[in-house]
Formats: C-alpha cells, sequence, structure tokens
C-alpha cells in the first residue's frame, strides 16, 4: 500500500490544515540531507526499488565517491561485510516515516513511490536545492537505478 506523501510527520500533520502543511514546506528554504535523497528517488525511473539494505548501502557508498559534492553528508564505515550509513539508514527510515515512500508488505523487499508522490516532490522539493545540485541529480538517479537493477 502506497500512501500519500506528507512532508510532515503522520501525527502531527493530521491536526494542520492544507494550508499549514503549504506554509511549513514554504518556509523549509534550506534543503536538508533526506530531501537530496528524496529528491534522487523521485528522479529515478519506476515506482519500485529494492528495499536490500545491502544493495542500497553499497550503491551509496559508489555513488558517494563518484559524487562527492552532492553526497558529502554520507559517512561509511567500511569494517563491516558491505559498507554502511547509520545517516542513510536514518534517512531511508525518516522517508518512510513520511510516507514519500513505502516499504511494501508482507516481504518488506521493495520500496515504492507512487507518480503522484513523486510529481509532489519534483514541485515543493526540488526547487529548493541548489541549482548546481538539481543539475546532476538526474546522472545520480540514473546511476542508482542501474546499481539496483
Amino acid at each position: 500500500m502506497t500512501y500519500e506523501f506528507n512532508p510532515l510527520l503522520a501525527g502531527r500533520a493530521k491536526h494542520m490544515t492544507k494550508r499549514d502543511v503549504e506554509n511549513v514546506i514554504a518556509s523549509m528554504d534550506e534543503p536538508g540531507p533526506d530531501d537530496v535523497i528524496l529528491a534522487i528517488f523521485a528522479l529515478m525511473d519506476g515506482s519500485n526499488f529494492t528495499a536490500s539494505r545491502e544493495r542500497l548501502h553499497v550503491a551509496f557508498h559508489s555513488l558517494r565517491q563518484k559524487y562527492p559534492g552532492i553526497l558529502s553528508f554520507l559517512v561509511f564505515s567500511t569494517s563491516e561485510s558491505f559498507p554502511w550509513s547509520d545517516q542513510l539508514e536514518e534517512i531511508l527510515f525518516h522517508l518512510s516515516l513520511y510516507r514519500a515512500m513505502a516499504w511494501d508488505a508482507p516481504d518488506y523487499r521493495t520500496y515504492t513511490m507512487s507518480g503522484k508522490n513523486k510529481a509532489i516532490i519534483r514541485s515543493s522539493i526540488l526547487p529548493k536545492i541548489d541549482p548546481s545540485t538539481i543539475k546532476a541529480l538526474p546522472a545520480v538517479a540514473i546511476d542508482l537505478k542501474a546499481m539496483l537493477a
């Protein structure tokens, strides 16, 4: 089941009007790491991608090396069997919590991001990201999709 994107925690958002939510989104001038990762997922072709922790962490570790200026906020430990980033894990949790993407039950092997959610992200989050970063994000999304295929 895929939920409608909500940029706020679900518990708070249900007490806010649509206008309140729009005002909060408009006030978020500085995009954070969650926004950059969210934009990358929103720019990927298709609506489903793997939820395998190993594949996601290995892919983002490679992407961080290829695009250090964009993904410098991700710090990886390479002392385990595969690269691991606590920051990436936290971001994936947030994106599920915000309902930007669904972790598909019953086996939780894939994430799904609906076309509607992608459109909302492209219209409300992408414009807040630095233009030089936005220019590179489609290439990052293409590389990520290829790594997760």
